[in-house]
């Protein structure tokens, strides 16, 4: 009985893992993050970790009576370490969109953008500690967020936030130091199958 119980715990650990390693292989795909040293009061060396991206990844673009494009800027706050969620910070996002490639390779800077929104509130997400989020409603595009403000470490220490990250296409306005990425808005007429762009036998 107690091999049982055993066996049985193992199994409980061995899926809780693999759920973990899902999510995470998932959060490393669809988000960038951004890694902040600071030295906490005592004098040891910390990192804050901040992750970006957009909720519900891959994302698309706002197309009436089909998809609603309810993407919202999703930020998560970490120890880079521990992976434990840091819940207070008062972060702000400047939002930049270009409207293809071409405008993004005609621009020398965020500034350039097609349209921008400059100083929205990212709220702490209720139940979801270490959790801030931007709503928007988004349309197909290139986007890119600076976020920037301070974030509160466990022991009280203010830590400054500011850099900017934009989705793959545009990952030359990124500022030094963001890693991975996340995806621009597709456009969800692309996942239609068949589609325009398949060629059907007539009868």
């Amino acid at each position: 009985m107690k091999m049982k119980h055993t066996t049985l715990s193992l199994l409980g650990v061995m899926a809780a893992v693999t759920i973990i390693s899902v999510i995470a292989s998932q959060e490393a795909y669809a988000h960038g993050n951004m890694k902040i040293p600071l030295t906490i009061a005592n004098g040891e060396s910390r990192t804050v970790q901040v992750v970006l991206g957009h909720t519900n990844e891959p994302s698309y673009g706002n197309e009436p009576g089909t998809w609603d494009g309810i993407h919202g800027v999703d930020i998560t706050v970490r120890d880079a370490d521990t992976k434990l969620p840091i819940k207070t910070a008062s972060l702000k996002v400047d939002k930049y969109f270009f409207k293809n490639q071409k405008k993004v390779d005609k621009a020398s800077s965020p500034a350039d953008a097609d349209a921008k929104d400059l100083g929205v509130t990212a709220g702490a997400v209720f139940g979801q500690p270490g959790k801030f989020l931007a709503r928007q409603m988004v349309i197909d595009g290139i986007y890119g967020y600076r976020v920037y403000g301070t974030v509160t470490y466990f022991d009280g220490t203010n830590v400054p936030v500011d850099f900017t990250g934009f989705c793959s296409d545009a990952a030359k306005f990124n500022s030094p130091g963001f890693a991975g990425g996340f995806g621009c808005i597709g456009d969800i007429k692309d996942t239609k199958f068949p589609g325009k762009k398949h060629k059907m036998k007539d009868d």
